[in-house]
């Protein structure tokens, strides 16, 4: 700003003498004057303007120099996550795809153990069902022998009291004692 201040009389110098033109004088002395204004002000706007435009510049170079490399960063950053993703998305098809046949598997696994164990179930259930059928059938056996040992002797009771008499209960005690006595003098 301070050259800006210091430059300024020669500025308004050569407007004068712009302004001030001689027109008696031959037309080279205008086209002269009008070399020594131009010159003037190209050099006192040189001077002037040259140290901040090289610094605007420059600051414009370092601002689209670092722009750029933010941009790069990010397009990066942004290639990056877009591979990461890519991976994962990949990874995550693989991986779905390996559920699905581990899935798959598990089920068939399951459906061969539930086959083997109602098969191991039925086997059993008829097992048990068969040896119950043979117990049932053994108690029933037993229960029916038993019932016709009770008829039977029931019967063989009431056969005794109306065809066996005192005579024949008699020589059925003497048989027996005869039997006793031969047993006693075999066993002496």
């Amino acid at each position: 700003m301070r050259k800006f201040l210091a430059l300024s009389p020669l500025l308004l110098l050569s407007g004068l003498a712009w302004a001030s033109g001689d027109s008696h004088g031959p037309p080279m002395t205008g086209i002269l004057v009008h070399l020594a204004n131009f010159t003037i002000l190209f050099t006192a706007l040189f001077f002037l303007v040259r140290k901040p435009v090289a610094e605007a510049l420059r600051a414009r170079q370092g601002d689209v120099k670092q722009e750029i490399d933010d941009a790069n960063e990010q397009r990066k950053a942004a290639q990056d996550r877009y591979d990461e993703m890519d991976k994962r998305l990949s990874r995550f098809e693989a991986e779905v795809a390996g559920l699905k046949a581990q899935a798959e598997s598990d089920a068939e696994s399951d459906r061969r153990y539930l086959r083997e164990r109602t098969a191991a179930d039925v086997e059993s259930l008829k097992v048990l069902t068969e040896q119950t059928i043979r117990d049932e059938a053994r108690k029933a056996r037993k229960a029916l022998q038993a019932e016709a040992v009770d008829l039977a002797v029931s019967l063989a009771e009431e056969r005794l009291r109306t065809q066996f008499n005192e005579q024949d209960q008699d020589r059925l005690a003497g048989e027996f004692l005869v039997t006793v006595k031969s047993q006693e003098a075999a066993d002496a």
